[in-house]
């Protein structure tokens, strides 16, 4: 029996405008004339409107966004995201979790917890979301980093908070999914990668994480972790807007369905995208069996 069909969906990089006067001045500057140089032509809205629809017309339990949903971290883009979570659903069945991209520079986390209210934790830290025996567990990794680097950084407290999330949801029997916008693998160079790695990823084998779901590499990534259980699977996935002919897979979005079987969670995952032709099509679909038992 599947116990929830969630929608993973990441880097939408919405384009919700550019920097203007002062604003170039920050850390914003470069990013924006990476944007006019190479990147509006990567994301393209209609990328990310022919997807939403073909999500939605799945008609997912929840859907999860993993982070730069927007650019540069400016307030307006802030507030546009809300409408755009919106037309995803409400609250209840919809989360995000911010990005090095919405954390560009700025009160980044004040805007979050404004116009996100609902959609994410107020004030960036780790959130748990239940849904049947499925534990979801939202962690920020989003920091304000110097020029040319894209790092993140989970935090000593926050780490300790996911993992009683992590510990709370195995002892009661649910399946803890944890989501996060940097991958906790080495999957990604010291600039982009996320500073404390290598104690976030000992902390997810000690509690027992089921499955870990990223953002941020604009790649299909499948890696694992070592788990006190067995391995653990950390899924990544293409940019949510990314438009085909350029060097990253062109946009996908993923289904996956949690089932308990015979004493074990089992994952489905099914991966629809666009093709060389703009086509949407559905990938050979994943299954595995997630550490931990039921």
């Amino acid at each position: 029996m599947t116990e929830l069909r969630l929608a993973h969906l990441t880097d939408p990089h919405l384009p919700f405008g550019l920097p203007t006067d002062y604003e170039w001045l920050s850390k914003r500057g470069l990013s924006g004339l990476s944007w006019l140089r190479k990147r509006r032509e990567m994301h393209r809205r209609e990328v990310a409107e022919a997807l939403r629809a073909d999500l939605l017309a799945a008609s997912p339990d929840v859907i999860a966004v993993t982070g730069d949903l927007v650019n540069f971290g400016l307030e307006r883009e802030f507030r546009a995201a809300r409408r755009w979570l919106e037309t995803l659903g409400q609250p209840e069945h919809v989360l995000a979790i911010p990005g090095n991209h919405d954390a560009l520079a700025g009160p980044w986390q004040r805007h979050m917890a404004h116009h996100w209210q609902g959609y994410t934790d107020g004030d960036a830290r780790p959130f748990l979301r239940q849904h049947g025996r499925v534990a979801l567990i939202g962690v920020s990794t989003a920091t304000v980093t110097p020029p040319l680097m894209a790092s993140g950084r989970v935090g000593a407290q926050a780490m300790a908070e996911v993992e009683a999330l992590i510990t709370a949801a195995r002892q009661s029997r649910h399946c803890p999914i944890v989501l996060m916008h940097h991958p906790p693998t080495p999957i990604t160079s010291r600039r982009k990668g996320l500073a404390d790695r290598t104690a976030m990823a000992r902390m997810l084998n000690r509690a027992g994480a089921a499955l870990v779901l990223h953002g941020h590499t604009h790649l299909r990534e499948m890696s694992f972790l070592d788990g006190a259980d067995g391995k653990i699977p950390v899924l990544g996935l293409p940019s949510f807007s990314m438009a085909p002919g350029h060097h990253q897979p062109p946009g996908a979005w993923r289904m996956l369905e949690i089932a308990e079987d015979t004493g074990n969670w089992r994952l489905t995952m099914r991966e629809r995208g666009l093709d060389a032709t703009s086509r949407i099509v559905e990938r050979t679909p994943v299954r595995l069996t997630l550490p931990g038992a039921a």
